[in-house]
């Protein structure tokens, strides 16, 4: 063990030193060694008996010789050292999958490129390239494919670059390009779009032919920025870019930068925040506009920060889900919701949003089943709504859930309808008891005539499949009459009541209407709870 920490202290003394250093000490100890043994060489050839000699000359001149073979091998081995350092070196330049850059040769070209002198009219980029969804297909057809594609989007990449730039790979199925081009901000965005339109085909891999797209995050290499930022914001931009829908490229901004550390601010807090209790929900009444009684709440999360008040919803849902903490966030709401529901009128049913991840991945059948048992809610006051688009996703799974769910009782509307593309023949076959109409639409039906037919089918299907249409975002009276003429019964909306917290929204569901100011609720009067 000692010798060892005392060898690891030599070596990185040895790699401590610059190279003009290293020369010169070698140089030294070899010339005193070489003229040591010299001395020893020449004495011993010049005496006829060596056996007359005194013992100390002689064992001079044997520690001559030694020290002169000592310095010989001396300069072997940091010679050696020296070959074995530039091996290494060269090899960890290079990607041993594609014979393409490595990391550390990306990073050291976006170093050179920022240590270059800026040339007039010419700017660099570093371009981050990324194979969509390769984790996929990776999980579907195995390492043995994935590592056949990466080559084959690395060839493409070598050849469509040529000698405008150079390719490299970060990892996995992301490379990395420095590119050169005039100043010409379009030159940029021609050059991407040909990267995209090329990359983006079928590749035959193994037999198997699959249809792959690529996406793209671009920075601009400037002299004097850091190597860690340049890197970080073609990074940024490729996130920007996956969350723009892929396949599509992203020029990285100074904002992007601002948005990153406010998105790591909310992932953050808001592990904290559930801690802390700072999560509540809001209910939202759903009136039927024809006999003015309440048909139920939709529970809306709301997070109240203590430093900066109500976070936005549209700014932490989605980051929930990216990361997966959708699944804590859902089963809290869906526990606090039975517990609240329990507070409300009798009859009275609280519907909560599930996100897609929770609905599909997720255990969601568990969790309704421990909520109800634990607050003891009748299950048909609980109602799960789920966007549209869920159901594309994962169409057995789907069906699925939706079948246990119905077998437990609870109530499930589809939410967002006409947003997505779900097949009507499907449709018909899944247990929903209400049809929720998406607020696009709604917004346009006042000066779009073919919006509010549209609108009016959709209604007439809720009919057809046995469901009750929900309009919501209705924040207008002229909203509310084209939606009652269409037949509409059940609207939701800023016209009718805001989201509550709780205490205001039980408040609501006792209230006659007929003897307060109706406009503090919505136009009309309510008369009774349903």
């Amino acid at each position: 063990m000692v010798f060892m920490t005392q060898a690891m202290d030599g070596e990185s003394m040895y790699y401590g030193l610059t190279n003009k250093q290293r020369v010169l000490s070698i140089a030294a100890s070899a010339f005193g060694g070489g003229m040591l043994g010299l001395w020893a060489l020449r004495l011993a050839t010049s005496i006829a008996d060596v056996n007359q000699l005194p013992f100390s000359t002689t064992g001079g001149i044997i520690a001559g010789l030694s020290s002169l073979a000592a310095s010989g091998a001396a300069l072997a081995f940091f010679s050696g050292i020296d070959e074995n350092i530039d091996r290494t070196q060269k090899s960890a330049m290079i990607d041993p999958l594609t014979e393409l850059f490595s990391k550390s040769g990306i990073v050291d070209l976006v170093e050179k490129q920022i240590a270059a002198r800026d040339q007039t009219n010419v700017r660099s980029f570093l371009v981050d390239v990324e194979i969509d969804r390769f984790k996929d297909f990776n999980d579907i057809h195995g390492f043995n494919a994935g590592d056949e594609l990466i080559r084959q989007v690395g060839a493409r990449l070598e050849k469509l670059v040529g000698t405008i730039g150079q390719v490299g790979r970060f990892g996995g199925g992301e490379f990395g390009l420095i590119l050169q081009t005039t100043d010409n901000p379009e030159e940029i965005e021609a050059v991407s779009e040909h990267l995209i339109d090329m990359l983006s085909g079928t590749y035959k891999v193994e037999g198997i032919v699959a249809a792959m797209t690529c996406s793209l995050g671009i920075v601009q290499i400037k002299s004097g920025a850091s190597v860690v930022d340049t890197i970080r914001g073609a990074h940024m931009a490729l996130k920007q870019t996956r969350m723009s829908g892929r396949g599509c490229w992203t020029l990285y901004s100074d904002e992007m930068s601002v948005r990153e550390e406010y998105r790591h601010w909310i992932e953050v807090e808001m592990r904290n925040a559930m801690k802390r209790n700072e999560f509540h929900l809001y209910y939202q009444p759903q009136f039927n506009i024809t006999d003015g009684t309440i048909r139920g709440f939709e529970a809306l999360i709301r997070w109240k920060h203590p430093n900066r008040g109500y976070i936005p919803p549209l700014d932490f849902i989605k980051i929930a889900e990216e990361t997966g903490y959708i699944n804590v966030l859902g089963r809290w709401a869906i526990m606090q919701a039975c517990r609240d529901a329990l507070e409300f009128p009798g009859g009275v049913p609280i519907a909560v949003n599930i996100s897609p991840m929770q609905f599909l991945n997720g255990d969601i059948i568990k969790i309704v089943q421990d909520a109800l048992n634990k607050t003891g809610l009748p299950p048909h006051r609980l109602e799960l709504e789920v966007t549209e688009s869920t159901l594309i996703e994962d169409r057995a799974r789907a069906a699925e859930v939706f079948e246990k769910l119905a077998q437990l009782g609870v109530q499930i509307a589809i939410d967002d309808f006409g947003t997505g593309y779900s097949n009507l023949g499907y449709l018909a076959d899944l247990p929903f008891t209400k049809l929720k109409i998406d607020k696009t639409f709604i917004d346009r039906i006042e000066r779009d005539m073919h919006m509010a037919q549209i609108v009016s089918a959709i209604i007439a299907l809720a009919r057809a499949l046995g469901a009750t249409a929900v309009a919501e975002g209705v924040e207008t009276r002229n909203q509310e009459v084209l939606l009652r003429a269409a037949g509409c019964t059940v609207i939701q909306g800023f016209l009718f009541g805001k989201p509550q917290p709780k205490h205001l929204a039980v408040k609501t569901a006792n209230l006659d209407l007929t003897e307060t100011d109706a406009a503090t609720f919505g136009p009309g009067s309510f008369t009774r709870v349903a």
